[in-house]
């Protein structure tokens, strides 16, 4: 008769330390680390955005974390963007003046996290980046609504 006596293997793995927003730059301050059965989770390195809003107490996996960033000097803000535009796309953001004889001024943006999967056909919230010369133009638009997402003509929908 044979008994294992060796207690189970385990690993040390990030769980949230409090409700962390989609969009959130990930950082080793927002997680625990606790011991979990070995192979239950895989490592996932605490970097990186939130794909997806985590409640404390959530593990950390690989499909809540987007290695995708802003580029340096560009902000993220939401807006709906087709679902199924795969993070890193880049986009052109129209916005629409209130007189319709202007000519709508255009905005480069990347999606940083998509607004969901479709067919592309409708638009859910996401996060876009755009650059930080463009904030308050971008948000007086979105607060009218009167801003148009462009996805390029090679853009792939994801359905």
């Amino acid at each position: 008769m044979w008994w294992d006596l060796r207690p189970t293997p385990t690993d040390l793995r990030p769980f949230a330390r409090e409700d962390i927003a989609a969009g959130t730059e990930l950082s080793v301050d927002l997680f625990d680390l606790i011991s979990v059965p070995h192979g239950l989770f895989p490592d996932t390195p605490m970097s990186g955005t939130a794909a997806v809003r985590m409640s404390e107490g959530d593990p950390l996996t690989t499909g809540a974390v987007s290695q995708i960033q802003a580029p340096a000097g560009w902000w993220t803000v939401e807006m709906a963007i087709p679902d199924g535009t795969p993070a890193g796309t880049p986009i052109q953001v129209a916005l629409l003046g209130n007189d319709p004889s202007q000519r709508a001024k255009t905005v480069p943006g990347v999606v940083i996290l998509s607004g969901g999967s479709g067919s592309g056909f409708q638009q859910t919230p996401g996060l876009v980046a755009i650059p930080e010369s463009w904030l308050a133009e971008v948000a007086s638009s979105l607060a009218q609504n009167r801003l148009v997402v462009f996805l390029g003509p090679n853009a792939a929908i994801s359905p």
